[in-house]
Parts: structure tokens; sequence; C-alpha cells
């Protein structure tokens, strides 16, 4: 698993390029292309490349990553070729390798040896494939030939959904290396016609591992330009244009063989670039632009000029920049290459200056956003990042959030999603606007626009801005596959309404089917999901078919035939499944047709409220209707949430929950919320821990726990960086430790790494011995060692919290012949934002990491979900507090004033110039001695 997820990142790798804007589509001119010119049909039964394609050569040590230990071209070189036929696309690698490593056993290993690794990808704003097999860009590796010349392959995607590449390849070893043919025929991009549209975005890496002394050394790669991640992004790839010859090409771009390097980020006054012109350009000269094409400033290039000095950049008046380099041969144009960049010493001069006191609490939890904003989009320009396609947005939104705390009208030309920041105008009540942080494949980009009242999460909604009416309508439909419909109210401003009953899904794996416990729902408007389910909640869902699988336990298999028997519902094969609506499963489905897996996020169903806006969708919960409606109609209306709005949408959350005691109003003065389990790029998260802190005071939290995967260090190296910049808010490590037979532990507060490479038993000491929690995180999505205890008694686990789940807690109750754990909630961000789905609640009347700990272990704690029936599961006296703060005008200025204490001395520039957007590398853990496995599952089946 760790090796496909190396390869996923690596493919998934985002930075910026030269139109990726919504502002970059309004420039005068058309983009420059490479030249990829048309070649004879019979190219791949070649063993030659024909002369009239284009070549690329490297054999100098500069063009590679990794030079070191080069010993010249005999070692290792590459000609790589390149054109278009009547059937596709053809390239022709010809590898010059004094040692051919091939040795990889699984494909998805192949790019950790020698290989060649392609990477197409859709011009700006378009896709390949079709329909639910839409994507961006795709990554096909291909093996050196062997010696009867078979390739191996493998293929990764933007998304989760593409389809097979149908390409055909072929290939042979040489004297000195090996040769490769590939063709990708035209049908593999589906509806996007390639051959008449003719553009396409590429990028190619080839990879050479070899051994010395019995040693690997490390890779040298060569790729086209200077990308440090030949998958960075789909637009940082040079763009193609299919041509006949070059004079058919409008404009022609150098960006295959001149490569000028600009820093991606510059945090202060000075920008330096290399230009590095190559010998056969006379002279060159740099525009610098800003997104929209605006020239702002001019450079010339005489030959040999090694750099280029920009002063003076935040007079410039642009965060983004866009840099045209254009050469001269024989006193005339020859071609372009673009690069964007982005300047960031403007925001951090005018987050210097800020003086916190003087700020209301809302306003300096806007100003905070910023913060977060500008770490965001540091991380987006870090080469290498995952989210560097989403540089452009990252300056639209600092942009955006610096003009409301400013006062000023937003920029005219930012992406439309941005505009629901007007929401938060004149920052008179809580109002949280955040945009999801989402670069890994699979995710889909949305916004959470949230209420909360002063630490209390009071309603919240999803906001999806899709880029059609017909991909809005999409989703709706996969929003309500798994839903009940109901009537639906009438929402001002709403085009469509759905109303719905149904679940929160969680995501799942495929070896978590527990046969004998669940049933698998297929939805047909949902093609290659699945949601699993209790056979009690599963026949509560209107179906219209059952599926009986090969290995579905007998029991589970005459449940599911008496249920289809009592409806009078038709038993079918698999494979007809898409002929009706919902079909339930007994066994596990087809994997091959089954590609992504879902679990009720909290166990409990609840009444959803969808409304659709042209092409936006939200979201919003709907166990008050009341509100539900009430939320989306502000939200549609676009204007700024004042106090009153503010109180009113506070007391109908409050109706919906018990009546509190007189006694809980006082006690509720003493509730503290946060989120304790969240991730940053220190383990798979996409923000920094710095960036994913200062999202949290908005969201109306009182405390973050950073639980990054089997590692702490980004929790307590931002707790060191705010002791220095005087950042007094509240931050725990928590470490989240993957044990086995499959379930993740979360660990929190500890001053240190757990060492967690031994038995269950050892986690419980060291936890113990620091006074942190023991939490079971997202029960039943890793198919865990405590399946027996949940459908019996947890309470024998030893185990102090259950993360988001809440169907069995009653039971657990009323039954427990141990300690119940308490219930806590959390957000498992990876995207770096809060203000969507839950967060915990405690009871702890002098704050602190101990008393955080105490409270969660005495069960003084609830989950607080604002798409839940009820805001508040877990201590039924937390619950009531909760109720009372709801109905507390002072909640909201309590909470402001703690907020304006922990802000007091901050120094925002100075935290950001020190927060980390590539982490260092840590040393590695010790082995892992053989026999503590053994151990660790003897006492997990202990808990069995």
């Amino acid at each position: 698993m760790k090796g496909w997820m190396n390869a996923l990142l690596f493919s998934a790798a985002l930075t910026l390029a030269a139109d990726n804007s919504e502002r970059g589509k309004n420039m005068e001119r058309p983009p420059a292309a490479v030249t990829c010119l048309q070649v004879p049909d019979d190219y791949t039964e070649r063993l030659q490349p024909p002369e009239n394609a284009q070549t690329l050569v490297f054999e100098r040590p500069e063009q590679f990553t990794r030079a070191e230990q080069w010993r010249g071209r005999e070692d290792f070189s590459a000609r790589v070729t390149f054109g278009w036929n009547r059937d596709g696309l053809c390239f022709f690698f010809d590898v010059t390798d004094s040692d051919v490593v091939n040795d990889k056993e699984k494909n998805v290993d192949l790019w950790m040896q020698d290989s060649v690794e392609l990477f197409i990808a859709a011009p700006e704003g378009r896709k390949f494939g079709n329909g639910t097999l839409a994507f961006e860009r795709f990554q096909l590796i291909l093996s050196p030939p062997d010696a009867a010349g078979k390739l191996r392959s493998f293929t990764l995607y933007d998304s989760a959904y593409g389809p097979d590449i149908p390409y055909r390849a072929s290939g042979e070893r040489t004297g000195g290396g090996y040769r490769i043919r590939l063709l990708i025929p035209y049908r593999a991009f589906g509806d996007y016609d390639l051959a008449n549209e003719g553009l396409f975005r590429m990028q190619f890496n080839c990879n050479d591992y070899d051994r010395r002394d019995g040693k690997a050394l490390p890779p040298r790669k060569v790729s086209i330009g200077r990308a440090v991640q030949p998958s960075a992004s789909a637009a940082d790839y040079p763009l193609f244009r299919l041509c006949r010859s070059d004079a058919d090409n409008p404009e022609r771009s150098l960006a295959a063989v001149w490569s000028p390097e600009v820093p991606r980020l510059a945090q202060q006054e000075t920008l330096t670039i290399a230009p590095e012109l190559p010998e056969f350009l006379e002279r060159a000269e740099l525009s610098v632009q800003d997104l929209s094409g605006r020239e702002l400033r001019r450079e010339m290039i005489p030959p040999g000029t090694e750099t280029v000095t920009l002063a003076e950049l935040s007079g410039l008046g642009s965060v983004g920049l866009r840099f045209v380099f254009t050469g001269y041969v024989g006193g005339k144009p020859y071609g372009t290459v673009v690069r964007n960049a982005a300047q960031i010493a403007g925001l951090l001069r005018k987050v210097g200056a800020v003086r916190w006191a003087e700020l209301t609490p809302w306003r300096a939890a806007g100003y905070l956003k910023l913060v977060s904003g500008i770490e965001f989009l540091r991380l987006a320009a870090t080469p290498g990042s995952m989210n560097g396609g989403r540089v452009a947005e990252a300056i639209a939104e600092c942009e955006a959030r610096l003009a409301l705390l400013e006062d000023r009208p937003l920029p005219a030309d930012i992406p439309a999603k941005y505009r629901y920041l007007e929401l938060t105008r004149g920052f008179e009540a809580q109002l949280n606007v955040a945009y999801s942080r989402g670069g890994r494949p699979n995710e889909r980009i949305f916004s959470a626009v949230s209420m909360p009242w002063g630490n209390i999460p009071c309603v919240n909604a999803e906001l999806y801005c899709c880029d059609s009416v017909a991909d809005a309508e999409r989703l709706v439909g996969e929003m309500t596959a798994y839903c009940t419909p109901f009537a639906a109210p009438e929402v001002a401003g709403a085009d469509a309404v759905y109303a719905g009953r149904g679940h929160l899904l969680g995501d799942g794996l495929r070896s978590d089917m527990e046969t004998g416990r669940l049933l698998s729902l297929y939805a047909s408007s949902r093609p290659r999901h699945v949601f699993r389910l209790t056979p009690e909640e599963a026949f509560r869902h209107p179906a219209d078919a059952v599926v009986v699988m090969p290995d579905a336990p007998e029991p589970m298999r005459k449940r599911l035939l008496d249920f289809a028997s009592e409806r009078g519902l038709p038993v079918i094969p698999f494979a007809e499944k898409d002929r009706f609506g919902h079909c339930l499963i007994a066994g596990t489905p087809d994997y091959p047709e089954i590609a992504w897996f879902w679990h009720s996020r909290n166990g409990l169903p609840n009444d959803f409220l969808i409304v659709r806006r042209g092409a936006d969708v939200i979201r919003c919960g709907y166990g008050n209707r009341e509100l539900g409606k009430s939320f989306a109609e502000f939200i549609l209306a676009g204007k700024p949430l004042t106090r009153r709005a503010a109180e009113r949408f506070a007391r109908l959350r409050a109706a919906a929950m018990p009546a509190p005691r007189p006694e809980d109003a006082e006690a509720a003065r003493e509730l503290r919320t946060g989120d304790v389990h969240t991730h940053t790029i220190f383990s798979d998260g996409q923000s920094t821990p710095a960036g994913l802190l200062a999202e949290a005071p908005a969201a109306g939290f009182d405390f973050l726990v950073i639980s990054d995967h089997d590692e702490v260090a980004g929790a307590l190296r931002l707790m060191e960086n705010m002791r220095r910049n005087g950042c007094g808010l509240w931050l725990f490590a928590g470490q989240e430790i993957t044990m086995t037979p499959r379930y993740h532990l979360n660990v929190y507060p500890i001053p240190r790494r757990l060492d967690e490479r031994f038995s269950w038993k050892s986690i419980r000491e060291q936890a113990d011995g620091f006074g942190a929690v023991v939490q079971l995180n997202h029960p039943m999505t890793y198919g865990t060692g405590f399946s027996e205890l949940w459908y019996g008694d947890i309470s024998l686990a030893g185990l102090d919290a259950v993360e988001r789940r809440v169907e069995y807690l009653e039971k657990w109750r009323k039954s427990g012949r141990g300690k119940v754990p308490a219930v806590t909630g959390s957000t498992d961000t990876h995207q770096g934002i809060f203000g969507y789905y839950n967060c915990t609640v405690a009871h702890a009347p002098e704050f602190s990491g101990k008393a955080l700990a105490e409270a969660v272990r005495a069960g003084r704690s609830a989950m607080i979900d604002p798409l839940m029936p009820e805001p508040a599961y877990g201590d039924p006296a937390v619950c009531r507090q909760v109720a009372a703060a709801l109905l507390d005008p002072e909640t909201p200025e309590r909470f402001g004033k703690r907020l304006a204490e922990a802000l007091k001395g901050f120094d925002a520039a100075g935290l950001i110039r020190a927060s980390e957007t590539a982490p260092a590398p840590y040393p590695a853990a010790p082995p892992r001695p053989p026999e503590s496995f053994e151990l660790e599952e003897r006492e997990s089946m202990k808990l069995r």
C-alpha cells in the first residue's frame, strides 16, 4: 500500500502554470504551444523514428535531476521523439543505459526502477473521458522491455474513475539500453476529440537507477522543461498543438527546449530569475504581467545574462505574476516561454502591521483566515505540492479576503465562488466561509459556510460551485443516490430543491466488508459505488431488487431472501444491477466493478435539504427544517450576516434540543470546543500546521489537536513557532497510530511521539503515563480489530473515546459491563479547513491539555454536529449545557474575549515566515521486530 500511495502522491503533485486561472482565459493572444508534427501511419512499426517528428535529446548533466555520479552519455542519455498520425499520439523513446534495472515485482512500483513515465493532460478547463469516467490527466508508466520484448505498465489518474488506456506499445533491448514505441489512440481521450481539437498538455520523465557494488544508486531523471515533478500539474506541462508543419503553429513555444528558472514564490521585495538563454537565441525580452495579461514591467535579456533581479515587487500591485519570455532569432521573435509566480511581500507587510488588540474578535478571525490563505498560497507554490494547480485560486482568495478586511469591493475578476465571502462583510457576527484545500485524486472541491455561536457550532452548509448546470444536476443525483425523498419546501432564490433522509457517508476500504454483518446498497445513479450498512438500516431503504453473491454467509443470504420475498422483490444476478434504481447485495460485490466504498459516518440518518441555483449546489442539515431552510435562503441572498440573524439561527438550533436546567447555564460557560482529529502536510493533509491552526477560530474552536499519522513533529514545531511569535491559541499534539489488524488509534494530547511499534497494551500504558486520551478513530472504516466488541460491548475494549459513531451509544450504556467510551467529534480534515461536519465539546472549568484529557477520559464530552437531528450526542449533562450556551447571548462575547487574549501579542508575519511548507525528513523508525506483530495480533484477538 505504501508504494501505491507514493506513486499516487507523485502523480497528483500540483504546481502553477501559464494559463491556470479564470482570469488567464481573458488573455488576448492564444497560449503558445509546442508543435507536434504529423508522422507516418506505420510509426510504431519502425525501428527508428521518422525524421520529420519532433525529437528532444538529453545527454548533458545539467538536464538531469541528479548527475553527481553520471559517467557520460553511454551511462545514461535519452532521445525522445513524438508526433501524431491518423490513429493517435506517437512516441519513440530511445534510452541509452549501461545498467538496465527492471526488477520491481509490482507494477505499482515501476516508477522506482528504470522506466519511462508519460503524463498527458487536457487543455485548461477541459477533460478527457466521458461521464463518470471523465478525468483531467493520466500518468502511464512503462518498464524497459524484458529479453523477450515484453513491457509492463501502470496507469494513474487524477480521478478514481479513469478507464483503461487502450495504448499499443512494443520495444526491445539494445546493446546499450532499450527502445520503446508507443501509440495512444484517439479513442483513449473519450469525448474530447483530440484529432480535431488539436491541443493537449504533455510531460514525460525517463528514470535511471544503477547498481554499483550491489547497491542501487539514486535515480537520474530527464524531462521536458525543468519541473521538479513531471507529474506536478496538468497546467504545468507544456501545451502541444497538432500541426502538419511548423507553419501551422500560430505562435511557437520554446517550452520544450528553454527552461528559464523563476521561483514560484517571492516572500521578499526582490525576485531573482535565471534566464539561461539557449545558444541559438540572440537575445530575449521579459514581460512581467498580472494574471489578466496587463503588463506591469518589461526587461531586456542580452546574451550571457546570468540573472535578472526584479525589485519592489509589492509595488507591482498584484500577488499573481506572469512572466512571458520571448526569444529572438534574426531580429525576429522566435517563440515564447511562460512562467507564473506569486509574491506575498505586500501581504506579509500588511498582516505584520495588524494591531490585534484593536480589532473586534470577528475581524481578528477574518485576519486569521487571511493568514491561512497565505499559508495555502505558500504551500501551493512549493515545488512538488499537490495543490500547485490551485495557485491562481489561492491568490484570488487572498486578494478577496484582504479586500473585505480593508472594506473594499471584491476584485471584479475573481472566480464566482469567492463572491460568497460577501456573506462575512463588515464582520458584524461570526461566520466562517472556508474553501477546501483539496488536491489529492478523487477529492471534490467544496466550500463550507458555517455559523458558530461563540464556541458552539450552530448551523453549517456545504457549497459546491460546479462548472455547469448539468454538472450541478449530476452532483445532486450523486448526493441523493442513497436518500429517501420527501416533500421539499420552497426556498427563496433556488432553482431546484430536494429534501430527503439519508446518511452522511464516510469512506471505507474493500477489505472492510464483514459479510456476516453488513449488506451493500447499490444505486444505479452512482455507478461503481456501494454503501455498506446493517440489515436493520438497509431494510428501511427503498430497494428494487436484491443480489446474493457466492460468498454470502447462509444466515445473511436467508435474511435477504426473506426480505425480498416479503416485499416481492426480484433476485437478480450482479451483472443486472444497473437495470434497477437500488439493489441490496449480500456478500462481497465484484471488486473490478466497484471502486468506492462507503459507511455511515455517524451511524444515524438525518434529513437533508439540497438546493441548486444555476451551477451552485448547497447542502444543509435538515434536522430543524426551519433552520435549514432559513440558512439556505441566507446563503442564496448573498447579504452579510447580522447579529440579529445570528441570534435567530442560534435560537432555532436550541429549539431542537432538550430544555436546559438552571444549573446548566453556569456550567455552559466552562465548555470548550475543538477538533481532536486533523491532518497536515506532515502526514497526508493539504495544509501547513500554521494554516490549519489559523482556520480554527473562525469555526468557533477553542482548541485544535493536530493528529498526523504516526508523527507529532508538525504540531510540536508549530508550538515552538507560536511561542516565538506570541500566538496564544490552544494547540495540542496528537498521534494517529496505525494498528493491526487495520484500525487507527488517536492518542492526545502528548508531549512527544509515542513508540507505536508494539502492542495495544504498550500504547495504552504510554497514554496513561501522559494522562492522554486513547480514541478509536472512524470506527468500522477499516474493518477494525474491535469489530466483535463494536457489535457487542465496546465498554470491554479499554478505550477512552469513540469518534463520530453514536448509533449504539444507548445500548452500550444500558448493557455495558465496563467503561463506556466517551463520544467525540472531528472532521478528520485533510482539506485544511473546518466548518463542515462535527467537533468535540468538553466540560473543562480550568482549560488546558490536561483538563481536556481529563474531561474526555471522565466522559464529560459530546459530539456536536449541525448536520445531525440533535446538535449534540454524548454525556447528557454536556448536551444540555450546549443548549444553554446556544440560548445565552453572552456566549459569543466570552469566546471573543478568549480570542482577543490569545492574539494580543501575535506577530502573524513572523509565524508565516517560520512556517514549513516542505517538512524536513524524519529519522527512520527503528526496525520493527517480527515478534511485535505476533504480540499485537494476540492482544487484538483478546479484544475479540
